[in-house]
């Protein structure tokens, strides 16, 4: 079953299993073996989805499908790649949860403002 878990804290780990307590104080697991660098311990997730599943030792586990189903702000924004090395010639796609966002970007390395580029298409890298 795939569900959203919003508001949590991440209090404990054993890459790639996590232990994280909602609002409320109820703790869960979260098994990122698709993504385990996503999570840290210490921080608060606005929201994370992933794919509910039963694991005979642990209980119920949340199983994040992949990096982008983790977000640690809702004005986040996620590319389809992973970051690091990049081949010559593929598309990147810019991505965010906030309905109706406007996502500026740079290739320099430097912080993007409001006056860069605005992301309106897959950005192919040369």
């Amino acid at each position: 079953m795939l569900v959203e878990v919003n508001n949590i804290q991440v209090t404990k780990s054993n890459t790639p299993t996590y232990t994280a307590t909602d609002e409320q104080g109820g703790e869960m697991l979260i098994y990122a073996k698709n993504s385990p660098s996503a999570l840290s311990v210490g921080k608060s997730y606005h929201k994370v989805t992933g794919v509910l599943t039963y694991h005979s030792t642990y209980g119920l586990e949340l199983i994040p499908r992949t990096a982008s189903d983790i977000l640690e702000d809702l004005l986040s924004v996620t590319a389809s790649t992973p970051s690091g090395g990049i081949v010559k010639g593929t598309e990147v796609t810019l991505t965010s949860p906030y309905v109706g966002a406007q996502i500026f970007y740079t290739l320099d390395g430097s912080e993007p403002t409001v006056n860069s580029t605005e992301y309106t298409q897959p950005i192919t890298i040369n």
